[in-house]
C-alpha cells in the first residue's frame, strides 16, 4: 500500500512538473514528504536515437523511482529519493555513456562510438561553453576596470 501511495505521489509530481516552465539545469522542481524529488537534466547531444540507453541507465541507479525524456527540450526529469541518490549521481551516470550535462562533460572514450549527430552537437556545446566563459571572464575585468576608476 505505502508503495502504491508513493508511485501516485511521485506520478502527481510529474504531472504537475510538465506544466510548469521548462527548467534545464538539474534544479529540484519539486518534493514532498517522503524526499522524492523531482530534477530536470539536460543532455546534450542527444538525437532521437539516444533517449532509450540513457532511460535505461538512469533508472538503473538506486534510488530513481521515474525517468521522463522530453524530446523538445532535450531534457529528462528525473524522479528519486534523495535519501538513496544525489544529483551528481544521475549528472555522472549521463555522462559515463558520453554525454554532456549542465555540470558534467561526457566520457570522451565512450563518445567515439556514439553517432555523429551526438558528436557534432557536443562540438557545439563545448564551443557555447566557451564563449559563456568568455563573456564571463570580460565581464569580470570590466567590473575590475570600473571598481579600480572609481578608487
Amino acid at each position: 500500500m505505502k508503495n502504491k501511495l508513493l508511485s501516485t505521489v511521485v506520478l502527481v509530481l510529474f504531472s504537475f512538473t510538465s506544466v510548469l516552465s521548462q527548467s534545464t539545469s538539474s534544479e529540484v522542481l519539486s518534493s514532498d514528504e517522503n524526499n522524492i524529488f523531482i530534477s530536470n537534466y539536460q543532455v546534450k547531444g542527444n538525437c532521437g536515437k539516444c533517449n532509450i540507453p540513457l532511460e535505461k541507465e538512469i533508472y538503473g541507479i538506486q534510488g530513481v523511482s521515474s525517468v521522463k525524456w522530453d524530446e523538445k527540450h532535450k531534457t529528462f526529469s528525473v524522479g528519486y529519493d534523495k535519501n538513496i541518490t544525489n544529483d551528481m549521481s544521475i549528472h555522472i551516470s549521463i555522462a559515463s555513456l558520453g554525454y554532456d550535462t549542465n555540470k558534467l562533460n561526457g566520457d570522451e572514450k565512450v563518445r567515439k562510438k556514439q553517432p555523429k549527430c551526438c558528436k557534432k552537437a557536443h562540438k557545439k556545446a563545448i564551443k557555447q561553453r566557451e564563449n559563456e566563459m568568455k563573456l564571463k571572464a570580460e565581464k569580470e575585468e570590466s567590473e575590475e576596470v570600473e571598481k579600480s576608476k572609481r578608487i
